[in-house]
Order: structure tokens, then C-alpha cells, then sequence
């Protein structure tokens, strides 16, 4: 189950989490996702296991919800809260998912979920549609 929470009592905890997956992955978002959080554009889910950042995201006209930020303590959250992930976005009229990573491992997971990556480049971006 994932339960929204406020980053603002959580940041103290979840700041070196989000700093470490920026100098892990190589990719310069740590100050996107808190600046996102911090002023609400996106929300901080907790769940067993993680947490994700979900924000919302208007693509060609239509709401997707983005996966902002994910963090898993042991096992991939994605694989075990996706579908919460589908019932979110359903609830706010979204269309689709997307995510932005550089973790060449989800790619496999990722298209088992219907996702297609549409760029070429380090920082993938994946894409599902819902309708």
C-alpha cells in the first residue's frame, strides 16, 4: 500500500537518499525532486520497502503522472507497488506513466509492464499509456 506523506518531516531522513541516487546514477536531479516536493508539484508516497515521488504532468494535452523518484530498502518498489502506481494515476484522470532513469536493470521489468523507452540517450525515458 503506498500512503502519501509530508516530505517536509520526512526530508531530514530522506534528503541523503535522494542525493545518493543522483551521485549513483549520474544523473544531477536531487535538487528537481526536493525542489518538487518541497513545493507540492510532486507528492511523497511511503510504502513497504520505499518510497516514490509521483508528480503530475500534462503530455501532448493529456495528465500522465511521472514517476519523479523512486527508492527501494531491499527489494524494487516499482515491481511491488506498480499497480498502485496504475490506480493513482486512473484517480487524477491520467493517461499514462513516464520515468526518467539512467538504471539500465529496469529496462527488462519496464517492458514486461508495457513501458517502451522513447530516447536514445544516457537518461532513458520510458512511457505507458493506460487508457
Amino acid at each position: 500500500m503506498l500512503i502519501k506523506s509530508d516530505y517536509r518531516k520526512l526530508r531530514d531522513y530522506l534528503w541523503p537518499y535522494i542525493q545518493r541516487t543522483e551521485i549513483n546514477n549520474r544523473h544531477k536531479c536531487a535538487n528537481q525532486i526536493d525542489e518538487a516536493l518541497l513545493s507540492g508539484r510532486a507528492s511523497l508516497f511511503l510504502c513497504d520497502g520505499g518510497c516514490f515521488a509521483l508528480m503530475p504532468v500534462m503530455r501532448n494535452g493529456e495528465m500522465w503522472v511521472n514517476i519523479f523518484f523512486a527508492h527501494s530498502f531491499g527489494k524494487c518498489v516499482l515491481s511491488r507497488h506498480m499497480k498502485e502506481v496504475h490506480r493513482l494515476t486512473r484517480e487524477i484522470g491520467g493517461q499514462g506513466i513516464e520515468l526518467y532513469t539512467t538504471v539500465e536493470r529496469l529496462a527488462s521489468f519496464l517492458v514486461r509492464q508495457g513501458f517502451t523507452n522513447d530516447s536514445d540517450s544516457r537518461v532513458q525515458h520510458w512511457i505507458k499509456e493506460i487508457k
